[in-house]
């Protein structure tokens, strides 16, 4: 399936002047062995786009780099699939005007010019861009021994005073630096907590609760009712919060200095990367069981709400008292992590007149918990997982915490038959002697690592690890007893999958791939939550590569997979150029160098009359009105019954409502047919016919000229 080609196309180029100093004229930093400097004037950036869904004008921008000997250019155009179009965004305790939409539409993905297989996701903020650029998604995606092929791309107030002269640093993926120490010490305390804390966290919950989470159960076919409806009914939306620590360490950069509106927009920018980054790992994976029986395709994520805590307004210091929750059976239970946030009718808030029975772990310097120090990171998603998450698939929370033991993310484990994980509801369990209620669809991401800003390919596979996580997938380590070759030795020089339970530096091909026991433990949850009533998946509602509809950002759709793709020009959503035209293919109605055929569905069968809208190609007979010279050359009719056929011989003295007015009309609709006009033979007046043909091609120069 092909879209309409555009003549009229604005393109904003932005020109970067690349400072021409070579890497090894930098200061050395402690984060990078080898970077770039990107100095170009954010001015002359303007405002790339504004979010209109579903557009039919591509305002795409034309981004040339040039880093580390390679010039580029990055195709960037709007990305609609990250953040729902109503997604509410609160900051500071007040909803922001225009919500999540109005500071996140910088959001961009799109390709590298001349690279088939490239992608390139991120944001656009006051002119300066930062993210992620690959010249082969498939080494983004199964990263090859030695490859050079990804670049991150930040503000250089990161890594930066504000002196530097340059706003922007590029570096490979390769070139950063990972402590050997700290990693050691990181891979052993992450796997204590997972095999600890993780299944489940919390030792002390109710018997019952802890056998549902131990004894997964496998469902038949016929168990439930089956409501999934195919790849593009598999969105999880997502709940996102920053605390204060993020909020800190944010609005203290050179880059932000102080400016709370650039601070919102560069922790959103955060938020939306980590989830492009998941998106093209979840929807490029094909989750498929051990027996070949559950296959799930397209999981995607979409962010719905956001909340950033502002330290000044959130955490101003005043006299807190503990606001205790009370059940209908008046037994007290855990305090709530925001009071803010709106309860179920089940609860009622109450103060009671004694409570020294009453015992709380951790220490509250506010009513927000998240601005309490010294917080260990079990304690933190507790607190997270006290709050009411009902309307979203999942929940999390990114922080700027420097955890102890290494740790750099946590989540909820789900188990098939049990609690936990994707669309769970906030219920009440026993902790201690406590009945809490909790949100199990919960997750935490620092960014913080024993003292040292996370490189950002570590942050975003941390997030998608521990998404999997809420999708059901265990450590890789919890399989390395069984046969399916899960858990990689330490001499494979492809290196260890996604769940594998230390952070992983992104540059081995098994780093961003799922292990088989991850996609069988995935495909059974997916299974199970699909057909229950617990399914909250929604449906995609923009742009969306698989659903057989070119939309913005398209060249081609036609569909999914191979199987169900008929159109051989195109390739699929689960190739390496999704929903791109084959290499050498033209769009429908190119005309042929010779001008006697079009392109259509990939060959040179389409007459030439289809470049005429509403028209198509028709046969004379012979008799007494048609001279024998009229039937040498192609007839062309339009779509209307009892229409003539016309000879191209004849065109121009078709009555239109002017001589040339299909000319403009064609131009709208992304074809222009002049050399109708410029090689018909002359019939009469020589002169005349060279006056039209000249008119014609001034109205053309006029009317198709680049908006």
């Amino acid at each position: 399936m092909f879209s309409k080609v555009h003549l009229c196309l604005p393109v904003i180029v932005l020109e970067i002047f690349f400072i021409c100093v070579q890497s090894y004229d930098f200061p050395e930093s402690p984060y990078f062995s080898r970077y770039d400097g990107l100095d170009y004037s954010p001015d002359s950036f303007g405002h790339p786009h504004k979010r209109t869904r579903r557009s039919t004008s591509k305002t795409n921008i034309l981004l040339p780099i040039k880093a580390f000997g390679k010039s580029f250019h990055l195709v960037l155009y709007p990305d609609y699939e990250v953040v729902h179009p109503n997604a509410k965004l609160v900051v500071g305790g007040r909803e922001w005007t225009g919500g999540l939409p109005a500071v996140s539409d910088h959001v961009v993905r799109g390709y590298v010019d001349g690279f088939t297989h490239s992608v390139v996701f991120g944001s656009v903020i006051d002119g300066v861009f930062r993210g992620t650029v690959s010249l082969n998604k498939s080494n983004l995606l199964h990263s090859a021994p030695g490859s050079y092929d990804t670049y991150f791309i930040e503000p250089s107030g990161y890594y930066f005073n504000k002196d530097f002269p340059f706003h922007s640093v590029i570096y490979n993926s390769l070139d950063v630096k990972t402590p050997t120490v700290g990693q050691s010490r990181m891979r052993r305390a992450v796997q204590d907590m997972n095999f600890k804390n993780h299944e489940p966290y919390f030792p002390e919950l109710q018997s019952q609760f802890v056998r549902s989470f131990k004894s997964p159960h496998l469902v038949t076919n016929n168990s439930l009712p089956y409501t999934d409806k195919g790849p593009n009914t598999r969105v999880c939306n997502l709940y996102l919060q920053s605390d204060t620590y993020l909020w800190d360490h944010v609005i203290n950069k050179p880059h932000i200095q102080g400016n709370r509106e650039l601070a919102v927009k560069e922790i959103t920018s955060i938020f939306t990367q980590h989830v492009q980054a998941a998106q093209l790992i979840y929807q490029d994976a094909v989750f498929r069981d051990h027996s070949g029986r559950l296959e799930f395709r397209g999981v995607s994520f979409r962010v719905d709400r956001v909340l950033i805590n502002v330290t000044e307004h959130d955490c101003r210091n005043r006299v807190w008292k503990p606001t205790y929750l009370q059940d209908r059976n008046n037994s007290y239970i855990s305090p709530t992590a925001l009071p803010r946030e709106t309860f179920s009718d089940h609860l009622s808030l109450h103060q009671p007149s004694n409570t020294d029975h009453l015992s709380f772990s951790g220490a509250y310097t506010d009513e927000n918990p998240f601005c309490a120090p010294n917080i260990d990171v079990t304690n933190y998603l507790n607190l997270h997982s006290y709050n009411k998450h009902d309307d979203f698939c999942l929940a999390y929370i990114f922080t700027y915490r420097d955890f102890s033991g290494g740790t750099i993310g946590l989540a909820w484990v789900a188990e098939v038959g049990g609690a936990g994980g994707v669309c769970e509801k906030h219920r009440r369990m026993q902790e201690g002697d406590q009945s809490v209620y909790k949100s199990l669809n919960t997750g935490v991401v620092t960014l913080l690592n024993y003292g040292s800003k996370v490189a950002t390919k570590v942050s975003q596979l941390t997030f998608a690890h521990e998404l999997g996580h809420n999708f059901g997938a265990k450590h890789d380590n919890f399989h390395e007893n069984e046969s399916h070759g899960c858990l990689p030795s330490i001499d494979d020089v492809r290196g260890n999958y996604i769940m594998f339970a230390s952070a992983i530096s992104g540059d081995k091909e098994n780093n961003n791939k799922f292990s088989s026991c991850s996609l069988d433990s995935i495909a059974k949850l997916l299974d199970r939550v699909l057909r229950g009533e617990r399914n909250c998946f929604l449906t995609s509602d923009g742009p969306f590569c698989g659903n057989q509809l070119t939309e913005e950002g398209e060249e081609c759709d036609c569909g999914f997979t191979r199987a169900n793709c008929h159109d051989k020009c195109c390739h699929p959503r689960d190739s390496t150029s999704p929903c791109k035209l084959v290499n050498s293919v033209f769009i429908d109605h190119t005309e042929r160098t010779d001008g006697t055929r079009v392109c259509k569905q990939g060959q040179c069968i389409g007459s030439i009359c289809e470049r005429i809208p509403g028209w198509h190609e028709c046969s004379f007979t012979r008799d007494k009105k048609v001279v024998p010279e009229l039937m040498c050359f192609v007839g062309c009719k339009q779509n209307i019954s009892g229409a003539p056929c016309i000879s191209s011989f004849q065109l121009e003295k078709v009555s239109f409502p002017h001589p040339f007015a299909w000319i403009h009309n064609m131009s709208n609709n992304g074809a222009v047919l002049l050399d109708l006009i410029l090689d018909f033979p002359i019939q009469s007046n020589i002169f005349i016919h060279l006056f039209y043909s000249i008119f014609g091609l001034f109205l053309f120069s006029i009317l198709i000229k680049p908006c």
